[in-house]
């Protein structure tokens, strides 16, 4: 497998953009009812994404500095595109029931109790990726912020990051 590049953010492959949303997917205890996405930046830049699909449909990818005399402008590195993997160090498991990732032994998404309109994650850890979130089946941490049993509904991200 090749050793996918860093590129900028308009570069990701973004296919998750006309797939079909789960009508509620579940992500800690909390509920996002018909709502875009998990996790979003004021840029653009969604994280971890899940779509619709037998099988569910997964994006994930990593922010990171290039520190060069020309440019110190963020890059990102494509880990899974549309549940393709794209890195040595990141495994995929994904059958009709859900799904987990794990990369270098680390579990860092694991998801299940899928249905054709919903899809329960039961454990995030994003910390190995350099952010500073994480949670189990009863709360979502995001920074210093703990959350469980929220809901949103119509909307463009459950939780902004920066």
């Amino acid at each position: 497998m090749p050793f996918e590049e860093a590129r900028k953010l308009e570069l990701l492959n973004h296919d998750y953009d006309t797939a079909d949303l789960y009508k509620e997917l579940v992500v800690c205890s909390n509920t996002l009812v018909n709502t875009t996405h998990i996790l979003s930046t004021d840029s653009g830049w969604h994280p971890l994404v899940i779509r619709k699909g037998i099988e569910p449909r997964v994006w994930l990818s990593i922010k990171i500095q290039e520190s060069s005399d020309t440019s110190k402008d963020s890059r990102y590195l494509e880990l899974i595109s549309n549940s393709e993997v794209k890195h040595s160090s990141v495994e995929l498991t994904s059958t009709k029931y859900g799904f987990q990732i794990v990369i270098n032994g680390q579990i860092i998404v694991e998801a299940g109790n899928h249905t054709d309109e919903s899809l329960e994650v039961i454990k995030l850890d994003l910390r190995p990726l350099g952010l500073n979130i994480h949670g189990n089946h009863t709360s979502l941490n995001v920074g210093n912020n703990s959350m469980s049993r929220n809901t949103s509904v119509n909307g463009h991200a459950m939780f902004g990051i920066n």
